[in-house]
């Protein structure tokens, strides 16, 4: 597996929703959100946007899984994903956590929990990833 240092997100929509990679190592990854007006359900004193938590738990997925891929392999993109919604969050931040259920050949399969500030479990997501075999070139 390969040892990924946390690191900040470069650009693209992970930096127009402001999510900041905390840890990614061994099939784990952590990530950030900071709860803002514009991603409220409604605007002020409305919950989070259910895209939101789908967004948090498939972005802290991506880092696991790419962390369990093997010198070469790449990620190809999320082929399913499914989401149970616990409860609303108003304010603070939301955490994605993710570790790898399993790594084959051709899917990576990971569970993520996303969580409140206060450590409240907010919702449950699986996803499979594709996995792209390194270019034989």
């Amino acid at each position: 597996m390969n040892e990924q240092p946390a690191m900040p997100p470069r650009g693209g929509f992970w930096q127009l929703l402001g999510v900041v990679t905390e840890e990614r190592h061994d099939g784990y990854g952590r990530v950030r959100l900071p709860v803002t007006p514009d991603l409220l359900r409604g605007g002020e004193g409305q919950p989070l946007h259910g895209g939101v938590y789908m967004t948090v738990a498939d972005m802290a997925c991506v880092l696991a899984a790419r962390s369990a891929l093997r010198e070469g392999e790449r990620l190809g993109g999320t082929a399913e994903m499914s989401i149970s919604f616990l409860r609303p969050v108003f304010s603070g931040a939301v955490i994605g956590e993710a570790r790898v259920l399993k790594k084959g050949r051709m899917l990576v399969v990971c569970d993520a929990d996303v969580s409140d500030d206060q450590g409240r479990l907010v919702a449950k997501a699986r996803a499979s990833f594709a996995v792209l075999a390194p270019d034989p070139t």
